[in-house]
């Protein structure tokens, strides 16, 4: 890490020393201590905060790759998340509301959706997602104990 930053330092320093000094450069060493005390006092970003930039932009491009779209068509069944609630929830309660249909998708990702309590109404397109309808059939699991029981009865005795 010393030398990269002992690097980065002379690149700077020879880049004052080539705008103040002739094509010739018979009087670099005069100059020097000038761009030595204009390095010094200006202004530098620290390497660790260019760092953490680089991170974010990486960050940021990894998040957005995997944003999925939602393309909403007209006629679409819909679900709203209800934030209220994210903010209260219960174990048991879902955070989606609704069954709407999509009567519009409009620029920038708001939707026109509408339902018959409250009619039509503009959403963002973040806060929704397919309503998948059909026949979902139930499964129900019982667990009989009894022969385990009198399993477990035999063997203690």
């Amino acid at each position: 890490m010393a030398n990269v930053q002992a690097e980065v330092s002379n690149r700077k320093i020879k880049g004052i020393l080539e705008k103040t000094v002739n094509t010739s450069r018979k009087d670099w060493s005069k100059k020097l201590d000038d761009s030595l005390w204009a390095y010094r006092t200006a202004f530098k970003t620290p390497i660790a905060y260019e760092n953490a930039r680089i991170y974010k932009e990486n960050s940021k491009a990894f998040h957005d790759k995997r944003i999925l779209r939602k393309d909403f068509q007209p006629g679409d069944k819909v679900l709203l998340l209800n934030s209220r609630l994210m903010l209260f929830l219960g174990k048991l309660k879902s955070r989606w509301s609704g069954s709407y249909t999509v009567v519009a998708s409009l620029p920038y990702g708001t939707v026109q959706v509408h339902s018959e309590k409250t009619g039509h109404f503009k959403m963002n397109g973040h806060r929704l997602k397919h309503y998948l309808e059909g026949h979902v059939e139930k499964w129900k699991s019982v667990v009989i104990l009894e022969p385990l029981l009198s399993e477990y009865k035999q063997e203690s005795s």
